[in-house]
C-alpha cells in the first residue's frame, strides 16, 4: 500500500503515535478543525471542476456561494464567508483554466515512476489540491489549501508535492520551474518554495529514505513534545498520560487555546453577517426568550448568544452576501466554547477579543 504524506509526518514527528493510529488503529479523537478543512476543500473542488466544465469568461461569485451555503462545519465556520475573501483567478487564471487540475491524484513506486492511484505496487501518493501549468513561463504551480491561521509550511510536504509532480508530470510537459505553494483561505495569502529539476531530484532521495526508514522501524517510542496536545490518539498514549498526571503537559496547548478563540472570534463575525442580512430582508427575529431583535442603529443591544446561534443554524435559508447595508448591534463570542477552561492557559494580553464586545 502506498504511503500519505501524512502518515510519514506522523511517524517523524512521533513514532509512537503513528503505531497507534496506523498498526493499533487506537481511537481517535475527533476534530472540528479536521472536519472544516475537508467541507472546505470540498466545496472548492465542486466550485473549480464546474467553474473548468462551464468555460465561462470569468469566476462566478454566485455559483461559489451556491455551492459553499450547502456545507456546515461543526466549529461553526461559514464555508461561504470564508471563500468569498479569495481571488480564485489570482491562483488559477480564467484564461487557463484548461491549463490546470483540481484534486490531481498521484502515485509512484520506488522508483519514482508513475502509476495508477490504487496500483498495489506504490510507494507513496498524495492528492494535489489545485495544479496549473503556464505554457509561456514553463512553470507548475503546485496549490496547496490550508484552512488553519499560521503561516506554517512543512518543507517535507513542500518537497514531496513537487517530487510527485515532477514524476507524474515532467515527460508529458515542459517545465522548468515547480513551485509548491500553501494558499491560506482565512488570510489570503499563500507561503510557496521554488525546486528546480535538480532540486527535485535530490528531494526524491529524501524523501525515500524517510520512507524506508519508517517502513523497516521495528519500534515506536513515543516523544513528547509541542505537538502531542493535537494528537487524536494521546489519550492512548502512556508518556502523554503520565505527563499529564505529572503536571508537566498539559491537555490543549497556549498555541492550541489561542487558535480556538480566534477561531470562535471568526465564527461570532460569520454570525453576525449573516443575522444582519437577514433582519434587512426579514424583520425582527423572535429569540424566544422574551425579546425581540432586530435593527437599531442608534440604540445598539446584546443578545442571547446561545439562543441567537442555535436559532441561526436551524435556519439555513439565510443569505449574508446579497445584502449591502448592515445593521449595528451587539454579539458576544459563541457561548458553546468552553471559555472558563481556556482561559487559565491563555496569556492575559491575548484575551482583549473576548472581553471586548465589538460593535458591527
Amino acid at each position: 500500500m502506498a504511503i500519505s504524506f501524512s502518515r510519514l509526518d506522523t511517524f517523524e514527528r512521533c513514532p509512537r503515535s503513528y503505531e497507534l493510529r496506523y498498526i493499533e488503529k487506537a481511537p481517535e479523537i475527533k476534530s472540528s478543525a479536521l472536519d472544516t478543512g475537508s467541507k472546505v476543500h470540498e466545496a472548492i473542488d465542486r466550485y473549480l471542476k464546474a467553474v473548468r466544465a462551464m468555460q465561462v469568461p470569468q469566476y462566478d461569485k454566485e455559483l461559489l456561494r451556491g455551492i459553499a451555503e450547502q456545507y456546515t462545519t461543526e466549529d461553526g465556520t461559514s464555508v461561504a464567508g470564508l471563500l468569498s475573501k479569495v481571488d480564485f483567478n489570482a491562483i488559477i487564471p480564467i484564461d487557463l483554466m484548461q491549463y490546470s487540475s483540481v484534486e490531481l491524484k498521484m502515485t509512484v513506486d520506488e522508483a519514482w515512476n508513475p502509476l495508477q492511484w490504487d496500483d498495489p505496487r506504490g510507494f507513496y501518493r498524495g492528492i494535489v489540491d489545485a495544479i496549473l501549468y503556464e505554457p509561456k513561463t514553463r512553470k507548475l504551480y503546485i496549490t496547496d489549501w490550508k484552512t488553519n491561521r499560521a503561516l506554517s509550511a512543512n518543507p517535507l510536504q513542500l518537497k514531496s508535492y513537487a517530487a510527485l509532480a515532477y514524476a507524474n508530470l515532467a515527460e508529458r510537459l515542459d517545465i522548468q520551474e515547480f513551485i509548491v505553494r500553501f494558499y491560506y483561505l482565512r488570510l489570503g495569502v499563500a507561503k510557496e518554495k521554488s525546486f528546480n529539476p535538480t532540486e527535485i531530484l535530490w528531494a526524491m532521495d529524501d524523501v525515500s529514505v524517510r520512507l524506508n526508514n519508517m517502513l523497516s522501524a521495528d519500534e515506536y517510542p513515543p516523544k513528547l513534545n509541542e505537538y502531542c496536545g493535537y494528537c487524536s490518539v494521546r489519550y492512548s498514549c502512556e508518556l502523554y498520560k503520565e505527563a499529564l498526571e505529572k503536571g508537566s503537559a498539559v491537555d490543549v496547548p497556549i498555541e492550541a487555546a489561542i487558535a480556538r478563540y480566534e477561531m470562535a472570534e471568526i465564527a461570532r463575525k460569520d454570525y453576525g453577517d449573516i443575522v444582519k442580512s437577514y433582519i434587512e430582508h426579514n424583520g425582527e427575529v423572535d429569540l424566544g426568550n422574551g425579546r425581540v431583535y432586530g435593527l437599531n442603529v442608534i440604540n445598539k443591544r446584546r443578545v442571547d448568544s446561545e439562543k441567537l446561534v442555535n436559532w441561526l443554524r436551524a435556519h439555513p435559508e439565510v443569505d449574508p452576501y446579497d445584502v449591502i447595508s448592515r445593521g449595528s448591534f451587539q454579539l458576544n463570542a459563541l457561548s458553546e466554547v468552553p471559555l472558563e477552561e481556556v482561559v487559565r492557559q491563555v496569556p492575559e494580553t491575548r484575551l482583549k477579543l473576548i472581553h471586548t464586545n465589538e460593535a458591527f
